[in-house]
């Protein structure tokens, strides 16, 4: 479990600020869509910016929401804003099978509910354990987390992390900004369709950006089929700063220039995200042997900034940009893979370029500029 928990130690940087996760198994997905008070014939694709950006429509509307819900397996997970969840909603939601419901507000109050066919198992706040309703949570809590004493250094990737040992969903950055589909309650509707507006370039950008010919491309032909000349463009940059170590990295370069998404593809981005979490794993063995940051952050920089530790961080980082470019939605993939170059620390030049195009990938998708 404490492996689990080293995945989102960054939580708190891509989770809204106040909301409530709930994790369903319950093998009929409209039912459970039904129980928490929705019409599955009313869901859409959407992202969570999205769904955030209509709840702030609705905020005026006190019974109107709209929930993101993301399916994987028997297991449903919600991600809403702060106006509902908790404790009410993992018991009903738990109705032949089970559920886990993790809410939290601004100011860093938690609770933790898990429940089991429609009764509460264990209720408390991550912050103490000695808060557990019924007492009997605490052998269900044992069972599935043997180090419960260890909750207060991180509560969040604590919760994460038990979430993921149930369901085997990891909600990490990218399934933060995936596409999932939304579910309006209360009486709320869509958003309505807007007109495309013109793509907005500032005039600084044009001598970075419009070096490529394809950017005008993409400009003039803002339809899907410009996503892969996104993902290729942001490609071309993360080589400019990493080169492909192992056989996996070069086969993943061939099936994005390929365009295909498929089998293979699927495996190979399966592949990318067990080197993934070996490289994060071997950067969290090696920060123990780091300084501690409170007592001489100067020498804590100084073993950050040494040249294998740099070698591995872009080794890294050339990781998540071929894992994101061969996302089966290519939509994501477009627009996300720009996002992943951050991690090379890129010249001025090619940082525009990155942001340019992930402006573009977003207006490809929604018509306006973001």
């Amino acid at each position: 479990m404490s492996g689990l928990a080293g995945h989102y130690t960054d939580a708190h940087t891509y989770l809204p600020e106040a909301g409530c996760i709930t994790w369903v198994r319950d093998g009929d997905f409209e039912e459970v869509v039904r129980r928490i008070g929705g019409d599955p014939g009313m869901a859409y694709p959407a992202t969570f910016d999205e769904v955030d950006a209509r709840n702030w429509d609705l905020i005026d509307e006190e019974d109107q929401e709209i929930v993101l819900a993301s399916r994987h397996g028997e297991w449903t997970v919600f991600l809403r804003s702060s106006r509902g969840g908790g404790a009410a909603s993992a018991k009903s939601l738990s109705a032949g099978g089970e559920a886990l419901s993790f809410a939290w507000t601004a100011d860093g109050v938690m609770l933790v509910t898990y429940a089991r066919d429609g009764q509460v198992v264990a209720m408390f706040d991550p912050a103490d354990l000695n808060t557990m309703n019924p007492e009997s949570g605490r052998e269900w809590l044992a069972a599935v987390f043997p180090a419960p004493e260890r909750w207060p250094e991180n509560r969040r990737a604590s919760v994460l992390a038990l979430g993921e040992e149930l369901s085997g969903v990891r909600l990490d950055r990218e399934w933060r900004h995936g596409r999932h589909l939304a579910i309006p309650l209360g009486g709320a509707t869509p958003p309505a369709p807007r007109e495309p507006e013109p793509f907005r370039l500032e005039d600084w950008e044009e001598p970075y950006a419009l070096r490529d010919p394809r950017v005008t491309t993409i400009m003039n032909d803002p339809s899907p089929e410009r996503y892969d000349d996104v993902i290729h463009l942001s490609i071309e940059i993360a080589l400019g700063y990493a080169t492909p170590g192992s056989e996996l990295e070069r086969e993943a370069l061939r099936v994005i220039a390929s365009g295909v998404r498929d089998e293979r593809s699927e495996r190979i981005r399966a592949d990318l995200r067990v080197a993934m979490d070996q490289a994060v794993e071997r950067r969290q063995e090696l920060e123990k042997s780091w300084p501690d940051p409170g007592v001489d952050f100067a020498a804590y920089l100084e073993c950050a900034r040494h040249p294998d530790i740099v070698r591995e961080n872009k080794a890294a980082a050339l990781l998540h940009v071929l894992h994101q470019a061969l996302d089966p939605d290519r939509a994501e993939a477009a627009r996300r893979t720009p996002e992943e170059l951050s991690g090379l620390e890129l010249d001025i030049d090619d940082n525009v370029m990155k942001n340019v195009l992930s402006r573009l990938a977003f207006w490809i998708a929604h018509g306006v500029n973001p």
